[in-house]
């Protein structure tokens, strides 16, 4: 073992290096080499004081007396050793300070490496020095307390995770033995950067969502998305995993989880939006530095149930339903039906979006209030002129409101709410479907009559999917199966098509309750 190997090994059992930590004792060591050097013609070793490792390590002095009752019962070593090693031990030591400064120059003779060792020393002091003083620093920021209460005595480990200023944080430990212990590993995380996964780690999944998810994450969300995120939380999440804490969740638990909600009879869809949630949700445990890793992200996902084709709506079926309908009824079919129009989109409808040759598109309604649209995208959508007989005929009926009117109110001229859509759902197109005798069929289907009608024009998929305001693969994926159908077939123009589906008369609604 070199000189100052021995120093710095000697140096670990007399100041305790959970104390004073690896970069002091560097500085200790470095101090001695370097006084070593300086005194070589001197006949035994020069003796390094307490206030001298105290100024060397940048710390107070009554640290390293702490730190030398704790670890060793004497510090002999710093005191003087035989003279007749002297020079050994400062030939080692000179090599040892060429090799770390990057010079082999093994000639350099003692009086050549003081001058090189004083020359580079101010640098490395100034960043040993930087080094020390942070951890200097981050030491004051956690401590050990004795706790006297009406009871038993208690150890209370305090500390802050940002600095002055920063929020304190406290545990407490029956045990001295423990806080100490649980000191030391705060000290050893803070140094590895993980400071934070310890205590937050402990959280449960409940008190994690309950405390800080919902409190910094889901108030960014839109009503209908936080409503359905509790919806799926509650229901599928927390009665299993709510109990567990954010470091007890594996993979494998996240796995069975998911097999013992599909085992009770759980949609595969809203299984896979549970799962979902978990993983955007414990991602941002680990963003908060909670956890160190993803669980849910390596989780293999359960496949999708077989998607259902598309089944667009004839005109002449369309026709045949807004003949069993109502006149608002039979207004909002053609919208859905030859505009291609979201439900949600449809009911933000204003009169002043109604241009001559275009709907323009730029707002939903979302639990009863007028919002942004699905994709936050604002279009226009061809209007075609049987449509704009349809609404002409329904803004009459409705007494010409004017422009900011919207197109579709509520009973109370309101935007329609939840309760609204599935009351018209139920008392009205359903009735209408009964009564044509049209089964399994859904308002959103009216929305792909609209896509097939611009594919029998031989519109392009990227004009189609311009139109329904989704991208090109999302429209190639739902109607290709349409296209495949159309193959070779005759053009015929959306508005034609309409006219023979009407026979050559506008139908307007019949008196439908």
């Amino acid at each position: 073992m070199t000189e100052p190997e021995s120093i710095r090994t000697l140096a670990k059992v007399t100041l305790a290096l959970d104390e004073l930590g690896p970069q002091t004792i560097d500085r200790l060591a470095e101090l001695v080499a370097e006084r070593l050097i300086e005194q070589r013609a001197a006949g035994a070793e020069p003796l390094l004081s307490t206030p001298e490792a105290a100024k060397a390590a940048g710390v107070h002095p009554e640290t390293v007396r702490r730190a030398i009752k704790a670890g060793a019962p004497t510090h002999s070593w710093l005191r003087g050793q035989p003279a007749a090693d002297a020079s050994r031990r400062r030939r080692r030591l000179d090599r040892w300070r060429r090799g770390r400064d990057g010079r082999v120059d093994h000639g350099l003779d003692g009086a050549g490496a003081a001058a090189s060792a004083a020359s580079a020393r101010p640098a490395a002091q100034a960043r040993r020095g930087a080094v020390v003083a942070d951890a200097r620093r981050q030491d004051r920021l956690m401590s050990v307390h004795r706790v006297e209460r009406n009871g038993p005595v208690v150890w209370r480990v305090r500390w802050r995770e940002g600095g002055r200023g920063s929020r304190a944080r406290t545990r407490t430990f029956d045990r001295r033995a423990d806080a100490v212990a649980y000191e030391d590993e705060l000290r050893r995380r803070r140094r590895l950067g993980e400071l934070g996964l310890l205590p937050g780690s402990q959280e449960t999944l409940d008190e994690y969502v309950c405390q800080t998810w919902a409190q910094t994450h889901a108030v960014t969300l839109s009503p209908k998305t936080a409503k359905d995120y509790a919806g799926l939380y509650d229901v599928h999440i927390a009665p299993s995993l709510g109990g567990y804490k954010l470091v007890e969740l594996t993979p494998e638990i996240i796995s069975r989880w998911q097999a013992e909600r599909i085992a009770a009879g759980a949609g595969r869809v809203a299984v896979l939006h549970a799962l979902a949630l978990l993983g955007s949700t414990l991602q941002r445990a680990v963003e908060s530095e909670r956890i160190a890793r993803n669980p849910a992200r390596i989780v293999r996902k359960i496949k999708r149930a077989p998607r259902r084709e598309v089944r667009p709506l004839a005109p002449a079926t369309v026709e045949k339903l807004r003949a069993a309908s109502a006149e608002r009824d039979a207004a909002l079919i053609s919208v859905l039906a030859y505009a291609g129009l979201r439900p949600q989109e449809a009911l933000a409808l204003c009169w002043g979006h109604v241009r001559d040759r275009t709907l323009l598109v730029e707002r939903g309604v979302s639990l009863g209030e007028l919002k942004d649209t699905k994709t936050r995208a604002h279009r226009t959508v061809r209007l075609l002129a049987p449509l704009l007989d349809d609404l002409e005929a329904w803004r009459q009926h409705s007494g010409r409101a004017g422009d900011g009117v919207l197109v579709f109110p509520s009973a109370q001229g309101r935007p329609w709410t939840k309760s609204d859509w599935d009351n018209w759902r139920r008392r009205g197109f359903d009735r209408a479907c009964m009564a044509i005798a049209l089964y399994d069929a859904r308002p959103y289907d009216l929305r792909h009559s609209f896509a097939s009608l611009l594919l029998h024009e031989g519109r392009s998929v990227m004009y189609v999917a311009r139109q329904l305001g989704h991208d090109a693969r999302l429209t190639l994926g739902t109607y290709g199966h349409v296209i495949d159908e159309l193959d070779d077939s005759p053009q015929i123009p959306a508005e034609d098509a309409i006219r023979a589906a009407r026979g050559g008369s506008c139908v307007t609604g019949g008196t439908h309750a």
